[in-house]
């Protein structure tokens, strides 16, 4: 109910800003002393508004995570979403396209991380030696199946906006 009531809205409306710290920040901060706020709350503040916020706001999170990887050198070629929250939730892989100014694939395989993770951890006890354990449990992300959500216009010039404001919240935070 809250997706449907957020959908329209683009990145930023609201005008509610959130840090998403309620248990801390892994990362990009490595301290779980981090706390969380909202900003910008008033008496017109709806539930759906704090929804949103608090969807844009692990958005902007996973773009600061993007930006420094990128800025230590790795080259993020494509976004890959998987498990149930990426399947269930259009409204947050829409926000995340908009964010990261990308396009998100949205895998047709709910498992997937769990998938992925069985995978390393075959490959890492040893139970195949070869790297490209891919091949063997066929589980490419194959770009014909599945759903690509393409980065709204309108929507990430207001991401693009709200996300030097969360930037400042975080510093203040941290």
């Amino acid at each position: 109910l809250l997706s449907q009531m957020s959908f329209p809205k683009a990145v930023g409306e609201s005008g509610l800003v959130a840090v998403d710290w309620w248990n801390g920040s892994r990362s990009p901060y490595l301290d779980a002393t981090l706390t969380g706020c909202l900003f910008g709350m008033t008496l017109r503040t709806r539930p759906e508004h704090i929804y949103r916020a608090l969807l844009e706001a692990a958005a902007f999170g996973t773009r600061q995570i993007f930006e420094r990887l990128e800025n230590a050198g790795v080259t993020i070629r494509r976004v890959v979403a998987g498990g149930g929250i990426p399947q269930k939730n259009p409204l947050y892989m829409q926000i995340l396209a908009d964010v990261l100014e990308r396009p998100v694939y949205v895998t047709d395989n709910e498992p997937a991380c769990a998938i992925g993770a069985a995978i390393l951890g075959a490959w890492g006890g040893g139970l195949y030696c070869e790297a490209d354990t891919q091949a063997t449990f066929n589980c490419t992300a194959d770009v014909t199946q599945g759903l690509w959500v393409t980065l709204n216009e309108d929507s990430g010039q207001l991401a693009a906006g709200d996300y030097p404001v969360h930037i400042t919240l975080t510093s203040l935070i941290d």
